[in-house]
């Protein structure tokens, strides 16, 4: 862990990757768009009183960045819930993104945005 004194300002980079170009999750407007003031508020939770701190979001196409992409699919998981559902035998399935196994799969990669995340990772 870093050493953060109160005086020194702190930058918080929050990378957003994405697999499609329907709509800017940063934007606001769309059921899935993310609520970029209420996740700075968060993230401001976490400084020491006073401290100054500047965050900033970046938006990513895996597209644009194979190493990332691959990294993301090999840490993919996938959680099945069995259940009866009326009479009948139902199999529902959830995917995440399993957050070591993803650090794991950057650290074997080549990208210079995977080197970015994790040297903010350690």
């Amino acid at each position: 862990a870093g050493d953060v004194r109160l005086g020194e300002s702190v930058l918080v980079p929050v990378v957003v990757l994405r697999d499609h170009a329907e709509f800017d999750p940063l934007a606001p407007g769309h059921p899935f768009s993310l609520d970029t003031a209420r996740l700075e508020a968060q993230i401001r939770r976490l400084a020491l009183p006073d401290q100054p701190l500047k965050v900033v979001f970046g938006l990513h196409s895996l597209a644009e960045h194979e190493r990332i992409a691959i990294a993301v699919a090999r840490a993919t998981r996938c959680d099945s819930v069995h259940e009866g559902r009326g009479g009948r035998y139902a199999v529902s399935q959830r995917r995440f993104l399993d957050g070591p196994a993803l650090l794991d799969a950057l650290a074997r990669s080549s990208d210079y945005l995977a080197a970015g995340l994790l040297a903010a990772a350690d």
